[in-house]
């Protein structure tokens, strides 16, 4: 719904009485472009589960955000542009983040990897704390609490099917220890930026 908003923001839409600019949204148009293709095909790619394949474009799809990312920041951000730029693209890289470390482990399990013969919930604890460190790192040097907030909400989603009766029932409590610690971290960094984010808001003023 986000990015729709985008596009039709692109388009034109929503310029109001007083115009609008939307020179952050042409900046990063060619970026859109490859990464609506590279989306696209990762769909096909792991519906027919081709998982190196799909890995291969979820690094696109990663490296596209990044870079689209790295523009929108560039300048001063009107409202609208915060709102219909910065914001879906703000919880599409969080989501991304989150969905490629999802992928990697995907494709060492396709793989048959054995881990080193490492206990299975340990690497998933492994990869919880990556995702954790990367979006964290992200948050903070971002100060962008829209993008920490998808990754509250990615392991959230983690934390409740390790708790359902319908998904692993309690099974693995170190994983659970390390959802909820890794939330809790997570939420903190989020008042921080929240903080950081009133200190300079009110410099400005």
């Amino acid at each position: 719904m986000l990015l729709g908003l985008f596009i039709f923001y692109q388009f034109g839409a929503f310029k109001g009485k007083t115009g609008n600019s939307l020179e952050s949204a042409k900046r990063i148009g060619i970026y859109f472009i490859f990464n609506a293709i590279a989306n696209a095909a990762w769909i096909f790619s792991w519906q027919y589960k081709i998982i190196p394949l799909s890995l291969v474009l979820m690094i696109i799809i990663l490296i596209t955000l990044i870079m689209t990312y790295l523009r929108i920041s560039k300048g001063e951000l009107t409202f609208k542009e915060k709102v219909f730029v910065r914001l879906p693209f703000s919880v599409y890289f969080g989501w991304i983040t989150v969905a490629t470390v999802a992928n990697v482990t995907t494709l060492l399990v396709s793989l048959g990897w054995n881990g080193f013969g490492i206990s299975q919930d340990i690497w998933t604890i492994v990869a919880l704390l990556a995702g954790l460190v990367i979006g964290g790192a992200a948050t903070l040097k971002n100060r962008d609490i829209a993008y920490g907030l998808v990754i509250i909400w990615a392991y959230s989603g983690i934390l409740m099917k390790h708790l359902s009766s319908d998904g692993f029932a309690g099974k693995y409590g170190n994983v659970i220890m390390t959802v909820i610690v890794s939330l809790i971290i997570a939420l903190a960094l989020l008042v921080v930026v929240g903080v950081l984010n009133r200190k300079l808001k009110t410099k400005v003023s």
